[in-house]
Order: structure tokens, then sequence, then C-alpha cells
């Protein structure tokens, strides 16, 4: 159970320590997860006990994950969370100590029931009390605490409407109504029926007096008790009604001006969590299972009045199936009247919006916005960016004066259609309000609304994310360009403003949103009426797509659309093989042919794609060094170290023009740590390597894929070095933010994992390492095929670990069908296939076969020396080992062979290396691969 919680609280750390209620908050708003309380989610934290389901685990994990910055790739994150929780069960529920303290709200005292049955003694106009009144007891307890510790001070209850301020309200004078002589209900929505009702009040307990005030502040001076409610309050004016000795007194009010006023104590109503939500449907409606009961609170929304309308049309006509239809059809709700509501959603929003047409006309035109932006809050800052011609008429000016729009927003929000999160100046609408007021609207106002949020999008792209210091518009933009059907606009501002967000998607590892956005506009856009096949931005977006895609993991499709675009573009008149589009596709496909292993074909195309470039914009041009790497990348993978090397330290020099921190120069930094780190030069690729990783971490986030790229090289050099322990320290959080960010079935990851268990079986801990290839292996084969040149250096790996736990037979066998196929893939003359002959050598001594073992040993050298130098490691493990089987095969003079190693092994590694003192006994070396990044 402890890595179950180490881990969930690390996620908990990288979302920036969340309180318990917005975790709760934003579960309900996240689709395809259980709502979960706020006192769940910090139990969850604190350890107290692994929850016998997965389900609410799942919620916070989503959540925690969606609020982490960069996000980790949903699908690899909830099975690493599922597989912890599963072996925490498998272990046993017992809670474990805490090492983390998280505050938190306390858990709510449940409220304490009279013994008797409760007789109800509210008068006055007064609704009749809701039987199944449904959770609230946290509320409820608050309520009664602050009469207890407050009494002369009003209590407002305040939210938006449908919330149940009122049911709040009306249920606790029903559950405490005998602890008070009188307990009295006032109608507040209009002040001279208020005060009437509050003379009745003072009638009913005394003679009258000559002053109305008079006659109520003496009658109720008289009592030692009472609890007066105003219900559904409006404007100010009724403050001076509200008594203040001898009682209690509550009021309920969608109007923020009460919530904000000092002089009252506030409680604001939340919406329901989904327990409540779930519980409140069943109790309804005994047909529904908790499955359905689930899927329909999701649908719905909190808002109680939304919940309690779904079970009075779920009640009349419709399946839970039909019901969850009417969110994605045309079709508007049914009229059905909610049991213990005065309205309807559609009713309530329909009159608010008549009203404000009278009485504000400018915030009904703001609030007509809310019908197509997505469910995520709005901000407000995101409604001011709204300058352009393309708004509605009026629009403009309301969006380009901010005191007026301040003004705007607060009429809005004291409707209570609408909720507003100070932090941030979010607005939020209920899904089940959307809906209804999608279907309120005419035919010409939903068009002028869905027109002046495509105008707004678009006004409030700030560009290509690629080159931005401050993203914070594209995130806020982010959850309302699908919901409002910005891909499906006419104006050239918007679609411009979908592709920058694909492309902040990519650069922001969202790569789902990435892939959904883009195959959304690229579907969209190739319509005829809108920009057709051929288009430049369908050019761009397909490219888009495929790179997300490729980061997915999706290898193959993205290879095939990559293929088929690059096919079109190259053979196309008005594009044609050297235009940009076509070229910065070929780029995308060669990334493609590379990951499939096809090296050779990638580096022609790579070479082919630099050659135009400089012809078109010279050598030195930002995008011709951009593109130039790529053929670096190209023949570090076809094991050419010194010519890819030669590439990249002359791009560097081109790159640090831009500062050291400068996210291109510490990937350009990286490359060359890749080449020196194949030329053998450990110790100077550590040095170019680790400062820049050190700046990575002050710079960018640590599970960025630079920065995850930067730890494993380094973990690499380090072992390489002789320092395995401190590889694996740095490969095992590496690993897991790796499988985070991009999941499990990705090259990143996998190669991660690869290195991991290259550096347990170099500590001697090949019982870890065993099962770390084991799960590897497997799904380097699966998702890059059997016979990719990665697949076969993973599979070396694992026969040098069967080797390392005497699985002698196993591993020569494993060895000796990797050896065949790496010859058949990338030829003899690779790194990866010289490592795979030094250890098939070994293999063939190790079961008996000398004579073998020695002529391996005398080809394995003669091709080492060749493709990697006299100097490099792997060349002098070769010699070490030749030297062995010489001697093995009776040859005398061999002392000379291992001395020269000796030497060339303490000037390459130093002389306290592992390796070197190995030699120096006699033993063999083992090889291995470091999958290289493609």
């Amino acid at each position: 159970m402890r890595d179950l919680i180490v881990a969930l609280h690390q996620l908990y750390v990288a979302a920036g320590r969340p309180s318990g209620r917005i975790i709760s908050r934003t579960a309900f708003k996240t689709p395809g997860v259980e709502r979960v309380s706020h006192e769940t989610a910090i139990g969850f934290l604190r350890g107290r006990s692994v929850p016998a389901g997965f389900g609410r685990l799942k919620a916070v994990v989503v959540v925690l994950n969606d609020l982490s910055t960069p996000r980790g790739d949903p699908e690899a994150v909830i099975t690493r969370f599922n597989a912890l929780w599963a072996a925490a069960i498998e272990a046993g529920t017992a809670p474990v100590a805490e090492t983390t303290v998280v505050k938190s709200t306390p858990e709510p005292v449940k409220t304490p029931t009279p013994d008797e049955p409760v007789v109800d003694r509210l008068i006055g106009t007064a609704p009749p009390s809701n039987p199944l009144f449904t959770g609230r007891e946290a509320l409820l307890e608050a309520v009664h605490q602050h009469h207890l510790e407050h009494p002369g001070t009003p209590l407002v209850l305040f939210g938006p409407s449908g919330a149940g301020k009122t049911q709040l309200a009306r249920e606790y004078a029903r559950r405490f109504g005998d602890a008070y002589l009188e307990s009295w209900w006032v109608a507040g929505g209009d002040y001279q029926a208020a005060r009437a009702s509050m003379v009745a009040l003072a009638e009913r307990l005394g003679p009258a007096r000559p002053d109305d005030e008079q006659t109520i502040d003496a009658a109720l001076s008289r009592l030692d008790s009472y609890l007066v409610i105003f219900d559904g309050v409006e404007g100010t004016a009724i403050r001076q009604l509200l008594p203040r000795i001898g009682g209690h007194v509550i009021v309920t009010t969608r109007d923020p001006a009460w919530a904000n006023d000092g002089s009252y104590h506030h409680i604001g109503v939340p919406d329901f969590d989904l327990t409540e939500a779930v519980r409140y449907l069943r109790d309804r409606d005994a047909r529904l299972t908790p499955a359905a009961a689930t899927d329909l609170a999701r649908a719905v929304g909190p808002l109680p009045l939304a919940v309690e309308q779904a079970v009075a049309v779920r009640l009349e006509e419709d399946t839970e199936d039909d019901l969850l239809a009417r969110f994605d059809g045309p079709d508007p709700w049914p009229a059905t009247t909610p049991m213990h509501y005065p309205q309807t959603v559609e009713a309530l929003v329909r009159s608010t919006m008549d009203r404000l047409a009278t009485t504000h006309p400018d915030a009904a035109t703001v609030l007509e916005l809310f019908a197509w932006f997505g469910p995520a809050p709005v901000p407000v800052p995101l409604l001011r960016q709204g300058r352009s011609d393309d708004l509605p008429s009026g629009l403009a000016a309301i969006l380009g004066n901010p005191i007026h729009l301040r003004r705007t927003v607060a009429t809005i929000v004291a409707t209570g259609l609408v909720r507003l999160f100070t932090e941030g100046e979010r607005m939020e609408m209920q899904p089940l309000v959307r809906l209804a007021l999608r279907a309120t609207l005419s035919p010409q106002a939903s068009d002028r609304a869905m027109r002046g949020v495509h105008a707004i999008l678009a006004d409030a792209n700030p560009g290509p994310p690629d080159t931005l210091a401050i993203l914070e518009m594209h995130r806020a933009m982010a959850p309302h360009l699908l919901p409002a059907g910005l891909v499906g606009s006419d104006l050239p501002r918007a679609q411009q403003a979908v592709y920058d967000q694909i492309r902040y998607h990519y650069l922001d590892n969202r790569f789902a949103h990435a892939r959904d956005l883009g195959e959304a506009a690229v579907a969209a856009w190739q319509q005829p009426d809108l920009l057709g096949p051929d288009h430049h931005l369908v050019m761009l977006a397909t490219r888009e797509l495929a790179n997300a895609l490729r980061a997915l993991g999706r290898y193959e499709q993205s290879r095939n659309l990559a293929e088929t675009t690059y096919t079109q573009l190259r053979s196309d008149p008005r594009y044609g093989p050297g235009h940009v589009d076509t070229l910065a596709m070929a780029a995308s496909y060669a990334a493609d042919l590379r990951i499939a292993g096809a090296y050779p074909e990638a580096l022609s195309r790579d070479e082919d794609t630099h050659a135009r470039l400089t012809q078109f914009h010279g050598a030195n041009a930002e995008r011709t060094a951009r593109y130039h790497q790529n053929v670096a990348i190209d023949l570090r993978l076809l094991g050419r170290f010194d010519e890819a090397a030669a590439i990249d330290e002359a791009e560097l020099a081109v790159h640090r023009t831009r500062g050291d921190a400068h996210r291109v120069t510490l990937q350009s930094v990286h490359a060359l740590a890749a080449d020196l780190y194949g030329l053998g030069q450990y110790e100077q690729a550590l040095a170019l390597q680790r400062p820049a990783l050190d700046l990575a971490r002050r710079t960018l986030d640590e599970t960025d894929g630079v920065v995850l790229a930067a730890t494993r090289m380094v973990a690499v050099l380090q072992r390489r070095l002789g320092n395995a322990r401190a590889a694996v320290e740095l490969l095992l959080p590496a690993y897991e933010a790796c499988v985070t960010v991009f999941g499990a079935k990705h090259e990143h990851p996998m190669a991660t994992a690869m290195s991991l268990a290259n550096a347990l079986r170099e500590r001697g801990q090949t019982g870890q390492a065993y099962p770390q290839a084991l799960e590897t292996v497997p799904l380097y084969q699966k998702v890059l095929g059997a016979r990719n040149p990665l697949t076969l250096a993973a599979e070396v790996n694992f026969a040098a670990i069967l080797r390392g736990q005497g699985k002698l037979q196993a591993a020569w066998h494993a060895n000796d069908v990797a050896l065949q196929r790496l010859r058949d893939a990338v030829g003899e003359r690779h790194p990866f296939t010289v490592v795979a002959m030094i250890n098939l050598a070994t293999d063939l001594a190790l079961n008996g076969d000398t004579a073998g073992a020695h002529a391996m040993s005398e080809q394995a050298y003669a091709v080492a020396l060749e493709v990697c130098g006299p100097r490099h490691p792997d060349a002098l493990a070769a010699a070490a080992n030749l030297a062995l089987d010489r001697a093995a095969a009776g040859q005398r003079e061999v002392s000379d062979l291992r001395d020269q190693t000796l030497v060339g092994l303490r000037w390459a590694l130093g002389p306290k290396h592992p390796m070197v003192r190995r030699v120096a006994q006699g033993e063999r070396v083992v090889c291995d691969i470091e999958p290289p990044s493609t």
C-alpha cells in the first residue's frame, strides 16, 4: 500500500497540492469518472485505507493528472495506479502511517437528530418539506453550529438558482424547529410582501403598535428564541426587516451582494456531489441501477434542480438512455416540473432571459454566449479578448469596456444561472442549464451567440505557441473550441486559431487532445464548402495530426497518414517536391521511417529535404538547421556517430545564440551528447549533458520530454562510467514519469525501461532486472514489430540478463536469434550487431564450445575495430574476451593483447572502473545496448 500512497502523493504535488474540495468539484466536471467527496479524496491521500473498488480512486487520479503541468497520458496513468491499487488490495488494506499532512476542511460531523419524531412547526408561506431530502449533512451541521456560536448574526445561504438553498433552509427548519418557540417563513422576493409577512407574525404574537417596525420589534423581543427564514431574497431593501435580537435568522439568496456583506455570516451552498446525486436519483426512481444513475448524474450536472428535473422526466416518459441522448440531440427537454421546485430549468432560464432582455439587455447578450462555450468555466479575461468586427453588433462595445463588462458579469451572476469563481475570474454554467439556454434561444439568437463565441476565440488566439513564453490564453481557450464548433467556422482567423491550438496541445504534452482536435479539424476543413482537401491549412493540420499520433505511440497510423499526405503533396503541381509543406511532411514521414527501423530510407529523405532547404533558405537558416539535425539522428541510428557529431556540434553553436536555457538549445545539447556516447566518449558526454540537465530542470517541468531525455542520458553515462547505483536512482522516477506522460506503449518509456533493466543487471540485481526486461521486450515486439532493430537490441539485453541469472542455454538461444535478425535488419557492421556478436562468443564459451567461441571472438573483434574504433569500450570488451578465448584455444602469446586492452580501458574509463577490475581478474565482459532516440 505504501507504493500506492507515495505515488498518489507525488501526483498530488505535481498537481499543485489542490484542496480536497477542488479535487471533489473537478471530479464532478470530469466525464467518465465517479464523483468523490472531498473527505474521501483526502482520506486516499492520507492513506487511511485502500478502497474496495477502483472507481473513486480513479477519479482522484484523473483529476490530479488533469491538474498537473504537463499532463500525463491519461490511459497510462490510470493503468499504473490500477496496478498499484490491485497490489495493495492483494497485500491487505491496513492503513499506513501518515508521512505527509494534507491540509483540508475537517470531516463534517453528522447533524444530530431528535430521538422523537420531528414535528414540523414552521408557519408562513413555506414550501412543503421534501421527504426524500438527501445528503447536505455537513451544511446542516454548519447552519446549526453557526446559530450556536453566533446567535445574533443573520446567516446568509447563497448560491445559484437551483442549488438547493430553499430545500436546505426548509430541512433545517423541519429538523430543528422544536428548539424554537416560533418559526416563520417569509417569501423574500418582494419587499412589500415580506414586510406584510413580518407584520402578520408580530400581530400573531401580540397587540399591534402604531408603527409596523415597533410592532415587529416588540413582538419578537418577547420571545426567548425564534427562527425567521427569508427565502429567495433579491436586492438589499429587505435588510431593514431582519431582526437582530432573541433568535436566529436565515436568508437564502442568489444575489452575490449579500455574500459580500461583512455584516452577516455566509455559507455557500454547493452543488450535489456525485454520491448525493446518485443517491437522490435512486431514492426517487428505484429502477435506476447505480451505473445508470451515475451516468445520468454526470450528464445533467450536479445542480440539484437539474437532478430533480431529470428524475421527473425519467419517471414520466424516458429511459435513462433516452434521457442521455437528449444532451447530444436536437430535441428540447420535456417541460416536466420537478416535484420540489417551482419550475423547470428551462422555465427558469427563459424567465431570467426575458427579464434581462428588458432590464439589462447587455447582460442578456453576454449570457447568450454560454450556450456555445464548453462545459469548463469561462475566464472573464477570455471574454475581454473580443474586439474584432466579426463580433455581432453591440457585443464588441460590451466586451471592450472593462468597467461595463465587470458590471455586466455581476448582473449575470446575480441571476443565479452562473457561478463566479473569483480565483481567475471564471464563470461556470452547469450542463443542463446550458442545454436549457440553447433550447430557449431563437434560431437567430443562437446563431448570433455562436458567431460571437467564434469571434471571441479567434480574437483570443495569441499566435503560434512555439514562440510564446506565456501560454495562459491558449489554456483558457482550449476547453471551448470543440464544444463551440470552431472547426466549422469559415473565419480564416478562427481556422488559424484551431491550428495553433492543435500545436499548443502537442507542445503541452496533451497528445490525445491534439489528436482529437486535429481529427475534427481535418475532417471539417476537407469539405468543399470550407477549405477543401488540398488547402495549405489542411496540410499543416494533417502533419500535426501525424505528430500527435506518433507521440501517442500510434506509429502505424502516423506512418500511413504521413506517407499518404506526402505522396499527395509531392505529385500535386500546386505543391511539388520542393514546396515548404511537402518538405515538412517529408520530415514527418522520415520520422515514421526511423521508428519503423528503416534507417537508410529515412536518411535518404532527410538528406533530400535538407538539400532543398539549403538551396532555398541557405545553410544557416533556422529551418535548415532544424532539418539538418534530422539527418544527424538518422546517422546516429546507423552507427555513424562521427558524422552525426559533426552536424550536431555545428548546429549547437548556432542554437546557443538563443541562449543556453532555450528549449532548442537543450535539445541540441542532448543530440550531441548522444553522439559522444555512441563514440564511447562518456566523460565528455557527461560533462556536456549534466549542466544542461540542471538548467533544464530549472526552466522546464520535471516531466517535460527534454528533461526526461536528458535524465536518461545522464543515467546511462553514469552507468558506463561505473556508477550503476546512481543510474538506477535516476532511472526509476524517470521511467514512471515517462509512462505518465507518454503511456507505456511508446518508444521513450520503453527505452527508459530498458536502460533501467541494464543498470539493474550491472548492479547484480538480475532478479529485478528480469521482470523489467520481461515486460519491456514484448512491448517492443508489439509496438515496433519483431524485426525492428530496437526490438532486437532489447532482446540482446534480455539475453544478457538471462546469462547473469545462469540461464545459459536460454541466453545463447535468445542472443543467437537476435544476432541473425540484426544482420538482416542493419547489417553486420552496425554497433547493435557488434554487441550481439561479442555476447554470442561469451554464450558459446559458457556453453562449452571453445572453438566456436574463439571463432566468434575473432570475428567480433575485427568488426568492432572497424565499426567502433580501437579505443571504444565495446571494442576493448571484444579484445578482452578474445584474449580469454585465444588462451582457451591453446594459444600461448595472449598476454600482450590482454595488457594492451587494460591500458586502453584505464584510459577510456579510469583505473578504478569495475570493467577494468573484471578484465584484470580474467573475467569475461558482457556488453549491452542502450536504445537511441529516434
